[in-house]
Order: C-alpha cells, then structure tokens, then sequence
C-alpha cells in the first residue's frame, strides 16, 4: 500500500516525532523512507552606499556572503540526516535523503511529486487561532495539496 514515506525533518525533537511514526509505519509496509530537509535560503543583506562608491562591489559580497551561508547550512543538513539515516540502516529500513533550498511546505509537495512518495508523516506544532493565521502552517499547506496523502502527528503525541 505505502511503498515509500518522505519525511520531512527541521532538526527540532517535535519533528523526530514524525521519524518514530514512520519507521513503524516502515515496518508495516516494507516501505522505504526519505528524510528531506528544508533549508530556508539566505537573504543578501544589501547596504546602500550613499557615495555611489563600490555599490556594486558591496551588493556582490553581500551576495556571495548568501552563498556562502546557504552551502554551510545545507552541509549541516546533510549531516543530520545522515545520521538519522544510520538509525533506519540499523532498524532494517531502506533510506535515502535529499535537502532542498527554498520555502518549506512548497519544498515538500516538489519532493513527494518528483519522487513519486506514496504518503508524507510530520508534525505540526499545533498552533491555532490567531498564531496559525499570522504565521501560518506548514503542515496546513500540505495536507490541503490535492492527492497528496498525509500523516501528522500532533505535538502531544
């Protein structure tokens, strides 16, 4: 039925939550699973230089400095997942990982399309009211995708 779970992880414990779910779910089904991370890209912080002098010099480190940023957290990324990875190794699961640069509900629905992943398992941080309206859901935005199958695991599980 579920031949492989994208699991989306932040680094955080309520988002490991989701990981135990999955692996039972792993086992189960014989699926193998996908730990993704999202990294949120780095914003250029551009000075203005009211002498006109070196604007485009500053405006290109600011820029490479961004780069430089965005390829140290996705190597931190990589490196949490694969050890997570080595705890599906030695619990018999199968698993791959993948980090994404971008938004975080929009990297998830990319991901579970481009690689044809059955169901998602995260978390959510169970806001409500007025905190969810302001800062909004990831998880919202993905079980609301159409065809997307979705397993959430509320923080007081």
């Amino acid at each position: 039925m579920f031949s492989k779970i994208l699991v989306p992880l932040d680094g955080s414990r309520l988002s490991g939550k989701a990981l135990s779910y999955a692996i039972e779910l792993a086992k189960k089904f014989n699926a193998q699973i996908m730990l993704l991370r999202v990294v949120k890209q780095s914003t250029p912080v551009l000075i203005t230089d009211p002498s006109g002098i070196g604007g485009s010099m500053g405006a290109q480190m600011s820029i490479e400095a961004a780069r430089y940023t965005d390829k140290q957290n996705v190597a931190k990324a990589e490196r949490y997942l694969n050890a997570q990875m080595k705890k599906l190794t030695e619990e018999g699961i199968k698993s791959s990982s993948s980090v994404l640069v971008g938004h975080s509900a929009e990297s998830i629905i990319k991901c579970y399309r481009k690689n044809r992943m059955d169901m998602v398992v995260m978390t959510t941080h169970g806001r409500s009211g007025f905190k969810r309206a302001i800062l909004g859901s990831v998880a919202d935005k993905v079980i609301h995708e159409p065809g997307m199958s979705v397993f959430v695991v509320h923080p007081k599980n």
